[in-house]
């Protein structure tokens, strides 16, 4: 990172959190434009500069907590899958439909040696799309019978940005998604999603 970059990423998220100045990081098209451009302050966004995500208007977008830099065990998280954006608008071998904006957000805190995201739609065909804090793209269809999984080993520290796809055009539905250090955990464990 440069160095007026560091200097912006220092000045946004000290704001962010409210230290005395009542600067907050704005949703306005420049800080939008800030946001997509430096990683450190979309983390920090999704944080509210506090740590944890909070929730995030839309309803394609739902919070959960950052993982701290140890964790383990597993979070669970919900929502509704599908959209009508194409999965492969990010990268060629996604599969799917999907919302413009992530179901979640979720950040990282260090470098996990190993981490899985794992869906239950059942009985629906599910697809997972997650973008790394590179900006590159992990994706999958079918891992645990119709529903994806996705495992990085290692999982970089950082902001993962995750879509939960429906295979078909025009499918939605509610899905229960793991994030986990259990690599015993599959879609049968996760359990159903909430009606």
């Amino acid at each position: 990172m440069n160095v007026q970059k560091a200097l912006l990423v220092g000045t946004l998220v000290l704001g962010s959190a409210g230290c005395g100045g009542g600067t907050t990081v704005s949703d306005s098209a420049t800080h939008r434009q800030l946001l997509e451009d430096v990683p450190e302050l979309r983390a920090a966004y999704a944080t509210g500069g506090s740590g944890a995500a909070g929730a995030t208007s839309g309803s394609a977008r739902s919070g959960a907590p950052s993982l701290p830099v140890s964790f383990t065990g597993t979070q669970q998280l919900s929502g509704t899958f599908g959209g009508p954006r194409r999965a492969a608008d990010f990268a060629p071998d996604c599969r799917g439909y999907v919302n413009a904006e992530p179901n979640h957000v979720i950040y990282n805190g260090g470098e996990q040696p190993f981490l899985q995201l794992v869906v239950n739609a059942n009985p629906y065909d599910t697809t997972l799309v997650v973008e790394r804090p590179d900006g590159s793209f992990a994706c999958n269809d079918d891992t645990h019978g119709l529903n994806p999984a996705i495992v990085f080993q290692p999982a970089p520290a950082g902001q993962l940005r995750i879509w939960v796809g429906s295979y078909s055009e025009g499918e939605t539905g509610p899905y229960r998604l793991a994030v986990t250090t259990d690599p015993a955990i599959d879609a049968s464990t996760v359990g159903p999603p909430a009606p």
